[in-house]
């Protein structure tokens, strides 16, 4: 009988990051959200819709399911700083429309705040190549890593919290 072995937890490791305060390539007000999961990255659609239905912005994402891993426990404590959950259900099904740009950024680094009933995300890419090199030593070790700003996005608090809780929940699936 083959007996098999249980893989070994994730060895975690915390790294100093310099997350920039301004340059990002791309700033947007949303109202909607969508995820659709893949199997190592989750990709969240962020738009801005019209009331008259006209979608003016959208911005695409691929965040790391590892990454979601390692902040589902902060965007918890996070929330519950917040208070009570909205009361309207996570609507996650929105899709930028076909003719819409389909860049896809990487986020693997994100800053989540609130001022009132104002949210913003600040969204960052961290090279792997350089997070490999500070893990193993091969880089300066009293310097921060160096990310990139890839998008700044506000919406409404209600809007951050129903997004932070699909994240979370869809992490779990």
């Amino acid at each position: 009988m083959t007996q098999l072995s249980k893989p070994k937890p994730a060895k975690t490791q915390h790294l100093s990051i310099d997350l920039s305060e301004t340059g990002f390539a791309t700033i947007l007000f949303f109202n909607r959200f969508g995820i659709e999961s893949s199997d190592t990255h989750v990709l969240v659609h962020f738009g801005y819709i019209a009331r008259s239905g006209d979608v003016l912005g959208s911005y695409t994402a691929a965040f790391p399911r590892a990454f979601l891993d390692a902040n589902a426990e902060d965007w918890k404590g996070y929330l519950g700083k917040i208070g009570n959950p909205p009361e309207r259900s996570i609507d996650a099904a929105w899709r930028p429309p076909v003719g819409q740009s389909r860049r896809v950024e990487v986020v693997n680094a994100m800053r989540v705040a609130r001022l009132g009933v104002d949210a913003e995300l600040r969204c960052y890419a961290i090279s792997i190549v350089s997070i490999v090199d500070k893990t193993r030593g091969g880089a300066d070790s009293s310097k921060p890593l160096q990310s990139q700003p890839v998008a700044l996005l506000q919406s409404s608090l209600e809007q951050q919290q129903l997004l932070l809780l699909a994240l979370i929940k869809n992490r779990e699936l």
